[in-house]
């Protein structure tokens, strides 16, 4: 049996850095920690993958010219700076299509 709709302000799909980085300024609104805890949105993420981080899970990213940083650092920090938010990742779930239903948009799941 399938699993009731869960209602959420935003669906990210894949987890990777880019991901990550998309769900932290959606839960909070803004890149910085001034909005209150009661504004944040609720922010599923959709990793296909057994586990999160995509491409900086492994290597070396070059982000500017000056800022070299280990993949696996990146992934760290991101998903240190999500624990406490409203953010669920659900790993091994590929994204399989997107439909609006009313005036909302649902994305049907693997």
């Amino acid at each position: 049996m399938p699993r009731p709709a869960a209602l959420n302000d935003v669906i990210v799909i894949g987890a990777g850095p880019s991901g990550l980085m998309a769900a932290l300024s959606a839960s909070q609104g803004t890149p910085y920690w001034s909005t209150p805890p009661s504004r944040f949105g609720r922010v599923l993420v959709l990793e296909e993958h057994a586990r999160p981080g995509g491409i900086a899970a492994f290597g070396t990213l070059t982000i500017t010219n000056g800022w070299i940083l280990k993949g696996g650092h990146l992934k760290v920090m991101l998903l240190d700076q999500l624990r406490d938010l409203p953010v669920e990742i659900r790993t091994d779930v590929a994204a399989t299509g997107i439909r609006r239903e009313r005036d909302r948009l649902a994305v049907d799941t693997s």
